[in-house]
């Protein structure tokens, strides 16, 4: 009986040997598969999302190899399963692979680990894969698993709350299949159903040679996985089909096919055949860089005469950019642009936002030659246009000099539509990606409208029309310093058609490192410009001061910002009736102002008649706008301003100044709903409270909104007994005294601390501290905390209580 069980046990024993070992041959497979992925440049596959999948296989390949155990648990067959989703031809879009998302991007403990994030179907989507057994997939919690219902309540709840990356639906893959009781409870309680696309089944891609014969080794098959989908949508939400069908276009326009634009123009005439005009089809979104790419002269036939036209002439012509332009028609001759659009517009109905068309318009009828032009009326012509409206997540994302507001709406209009976007664009695409977002885009080679083939016998016509060329191919590359120069010229010029090509220009430009040292040089001259825009309509102002934030990132560019008086033109244009542009006034006012000369100029220093008069206003319209139901908080960011302010020492005094009660003001804020508001409100009241010794009492003239801001975030979320209450105010005790949300940002629960100690610093501020119970409120607190750095906080004003004597509530004589 003995021998029988040794043998049985050496069986299983060598078989759990083999397995091991097969293991590791997995993982060099997906290491390999991964590794020609990464060598391919029409990988989809993300370089961040590939490095990512490498990184667990080559850990898993680690593991296994270190590990004495057979019996061990291999994770190869999770990434084997993401890495064949990824290669199904229906996901596009993939921004990451195996990564934690929490709400908002914020650091939280309701963080969810999500697969793959990616477009699937024009939708963003958030894949799920599990490789367990069936059997071994509780749905309730237990001693070893907290169950897959709490993982999808968890995960159903993040995905909800997100905005930038808010998926349409949550696509469940089970690669080895799933019980049929899990499956009904999913169906139930979370609406599950079956995916609609079928996945490949078999992933042959392990092979041995073996007696000069091919050998299969790995064959993994996913014919019985299970895959389902959950969608995110609220049952009270509007579809989304009906947001779109419902959406007024701009124009309506018609396109008869039979018409050419000349006979030289056939690969034209096909191109844009292949688009559709039926209304009930795919969309696909042009930006500008597509449509120029659609007509421009090297994409139609214009490369021959190019080349034929000696070399003199067209570096006369086109000055810094002759490399670039004979460089696309080169790429033109060894593949056309028409050839790469057409397999991807063809049985497509082709879209274009209203800013898209006024830009393209413009450019071409500036910069475009005859036939370019005509080609661009019968482009037109097959395009729906509809009216800007990107999608929410796109305007999620803070407006960055990689994330243009102007890109932002032209990117977000063909997400709301749920349409690609058809881009040279690719600095974009990239900065989208590292955000995270699925977006989905395809890529295209740029081109350049070129113009007419002969150089103008005027000279101021030539002037002009090497600026305006300029303006097109700045879409596509930086141009050299005396094209630069004209630009900034232009943004004076009589003509607003003009001035609006210009300034929506140097807005782009200023989206770029590049561009910023460019135009850096010509800062005497081009800050006045743009300031003096700030006066003009919207369509103009707009992007000048969308300009000037980009700008105001630089030191050098901020301080001569300073200079030349832009904190009082932004004053005067953020309280000008009807101006459009507050809220980048005061983004402009919030980088100004992280500058002493910025503070001093706000402060009105040497002004004693004026002396805190816009302080005064910024605080009045940052509290009043918060109590003001509005679409767009355009005073949200006045708070960073406000802290910028109080980091200068004749900031803070005017803050405490009792008379202006401007600090009481703030203070009150303190429970806003707006983490902005909130992180201002904190930020300045820390600041503030360095004035400690010299203005504890105006401190404490508001101590009734004080305490309760200062020490309701450290309090944790126990709810306090009557006898802790009855010691406290009213307006602390009875918060306390039932349940509260938690404030979940470390960085005011670190303020508040540093606040308490920099008053409590002083005596009178300790024994204004013991009046409220605030040492038993610290103690609480401190016993719920977790995050380590704010445990610090609370320990450094433990030391000081302690030390100072103060461990006992001092006496009321």
């Amino acid at each position: 009986m003995l021998r029988i069980f040794l043998f049985a046990y050496s069986v299983m024993e060598m078989k759990e040997n083999e397995e091991l070992e097969l293991a590791k041959k997995r993982c060099i497979n997906v290491i390999e598969r991964l590794r020609s992925l990464i060598s391919t440049t029409t990988t989809k596959i993300n370089p961040s999302s590939q490095q990512t999948l490498l990184k667990l296989a080559k850990s898993e390949l680690a593991f296994l190899s270190r590990s004495s155990n057979p019996r061990c648990c291999f994770n190869i067959g999770h990434i084997e399963a993401v890495l064949h989703i990824l290669q199904q031809p229906f996901i596009t879009g993939v921004s990451r692979v195996c990564k934690s998302i929490s709400v908002n991007g914020e650091k939280t403990c309701d963080s969810v680990y999500v697969d793959v994030v990616c477009t699937l179907n024009r939708n963003p989507v958030w894949i799920i894969v599990s490789d367990r057994n069936p059997n071994y997939i509780s749905w309730d919690e237990s001693h070893s698993s907290k169950g897959l219902k709490f993982r999808i309540e968890k995960l159903l709840a993040v995905a909800r709350s997100s905005v930038a990356l808010k998926p349409s639906s949550v696509i469940l893959f089970f690669a080895n299949g799933l019980s049929e009781v899990i499956y009904e409870k999913l169906r139930l309680q979370f609406g599950a159903v079956e995916f609609g696309l079928e996945f490949t089944v078999f992933d042959f891609d392990f092979f041995e040679d073996l007696e000069e014969e091919w050998v299969n080794v790995l064959a993994r098959t996913y014919r019985d996985a299970s895959i389902l989908e959950i969608r995110t949508k609220d049952d009270d939400c509007d579809d989304d089909d009906d947001d779109v069908s419902n959406l007024d276009c701009a124009a309506e326009n018609t396109f008869q096919l039979g018409t050419l634009v000349s006979e030289r123009d056939d690969s034209f005439s096909t191109l844009i055949s292949r688009i559709s005009v039926e209304k009930e089809c795919e969309y696909v979104n042009f930006d500008t860089t597509a449509l120029i790419a659609v007509v421009s002269g090297i994409s139609n036939g214009g490369c021959e005469k190019l080349l034929g036209t000696p070399e003199t002439d067209l570096r006369e012509k086109y000055k810094s950019n002759y490399e670039f332009v004979i460089g696309q028609v080169m790429s033109e001759i060894e593949k056309p642009i028409h050839v790469e659009l057409g397999s991807v517009i063809s049985g497509k109905r082709g879209m274009i936002c209203q800013s898209v068309c006024s830009e393209f318009k413009e450019l071409v009828s500036m910069c475009g030659g005859t036939n370019e032009k005509l080609r661009a009326d019968h482009l037109l012509g097959c395009l729906k246009v509809v009216v800007d409206c990107p999608s929410e997540r796109m305007m999620s994302l803070p407006t960055t000099r990689n994330l243009a507001i102007k890109n932002k709406v032209v990117f977000g209009t063909g997400d709301y539509w749920r349409a690609p976007t058809l881009t040279a664009n690719m600095a974009f695409v990239r900065a989208i990606s590292q955000t995270g977002m699925s977006l989905f885009t395809i890529g295209h080679r740029p081109r350049a409208l070129i113009g007419d083939y002969h150089i103008g016998a005027n000279h101021i016509a030539a002037l002009r029309r090497r600026s305006l060329e300029f303006f097109t191919l700045k879409l596509l590359k930086t141009t050299m310093a005396t094209e630069l120069e004209e630009l900034v010229d232009f943004l004076s010029s009589p003509s607003p058609q003009v001035t609006k090509a210009a300034v929506d220009i140097v807005r782009g430009l200023t989206g770029s490192d590049d561009g910023l040292k460019s135009l850096a040089i010509y800062a005497n001259k081009l800050l006045p410009s743009l300031s003096r825009l700030l006066n003009a309509p919207k369509e103009i102002s707009e992007p000048a001061a969308e300009a000037l934030v980009n700008l105001s990132q630089n030191y050098d560019l901020a301080e001569k910002m300073v200079e030349i008086g832009i904190v009082k033109t932004s004053m005067d244009i953020l309280y000008k009736p009807d101006s459009g542009i507050g809220q980048l006034m005061v983004m402009l006012l919030v980088n100004l102002t992280q500058h002493d000369a910025g503070i001093t100029s706000l402060l009105q220093t040497g002004d004693e008649k004026m002396q805190g008069l816009y302080v005064m206003k910024l605080v009045r319209s940052f509290c009043r706008s918060s109590s003001e139901a509005k679409a767009e908080d355009a005073f949200e960011h006045v708070g960073s301003i406000i802290v910028n302010i109080s980091k200068n020492k004749a900031g803070r005094e005017l803050l405490l100044d009792p008379k202006r009660g401007l600090l009481k003001q703030m203070v009150r804020q303190f429970d806003s709903p707006n983490s902005l508001r909130r992180k201002g409100v904190y930020g300045t009241v820390r600041n503030c409270c360095f004035e400690a010794e010299n203005e504890l009492q105006n401190l404490l003239l508001m101590s009734e909104f004080l305490w309760p801001a200062l020490l309701l975030p450290v309090a944790g979320n126990k709810i306090y007994s009557e006898q802790d209450t009855s010691k406290m105010p009213l307006e602390l005790g009875s918060v306390l005294s039932i349940e509260r949300e938690p404030v979940v940002d470390p960085d005011i629960r670190i303020q508040s601390l540093e606040a308490i100690y920099l008053i409590s610093l002083q005596e009178a501020g300790r024994r204004a501290f013991w009046s409220v119970n605030g040492p038993r409120i610290v103690q609480v607190g401190y016993e719920d905390e977790k995050d380590p750095k704010v445990m610090e906080a609370f320990e450094q004003l433990g030391s000081l209580l302690v030390n100072s004597g103060g461990t006992e509530e001092p006496s009321s004589t």
